[in-house]
């Protein structure tokens, strides 16, 4: 996907606190962007996402970030990152506007930098974590979300 057909712009939700949100319409499945390829790593970040129970991808470029150091949490969320095709995809129609939002949980089995909620869902769960720190409940409704090696570590 080149990086001009990203339906995504970053922009400021408080000062010095950004996001990203749709530039257009995104349909329910629609591939909004995808990560570019890059070697797994074994050491977690706070930018890293977790491919599986040893690895991670870490994108994050101080001196030029990419767009996917701006997608924020979200314990309702509109995106998942599918760790197969290293896309980000859209799990319901996003309307533009609307900042896109990932659960950080569905891929993270345990975050390197916890961190309070504020997204204000009915769902939120206060702290973030990590999947391993969820409760069954919490874990359940992820089932759709959660990458294919936590799904079989924890029986979803």
């Amino acid at each position: 996907m080149d990086r001009s057909s990203i339906p995504l712009r970053q922009f400021e939700k408080s000062p010095g606190v950004f996001g990203l949100m749709a530039t257009r319409r995104i349909a329910r499945g629609e591939v909004a962007a995808s990560l570019r390829a890059v070697a797994p790593v074994k050491v977690r970040s706070r930018y890293s996402i977790q491919i599986d129970q040893f690895h991670h991808l870490d994108t994050r470029d101080p001196e030029k970030p990419g767009f996917d150091d701006f997608i924020n949490h979200g314990c309702s969320p509109n995106l998942l990152f599918d760790v197969g095709t290293l896309e980000f995809r859209a799990i319901r129609d996003i309307q533009p506007g609307e900042e896109v939002l990932l659960n950080y949980c569905a891929t993270e089995e345990e975050l390197s930098e916890p961190f309070t909620c504020h997204c204000g869902s009915p769902d939120c769960y206060g702290v973030v974590s990590g999947f391993r720190f969820l409760r069954r409940t919490q874990q359940e409704p992820l089932k759709g979300l959660v990458s294919p090696w936590l799904k079989t570590k924890y029986g979803l």
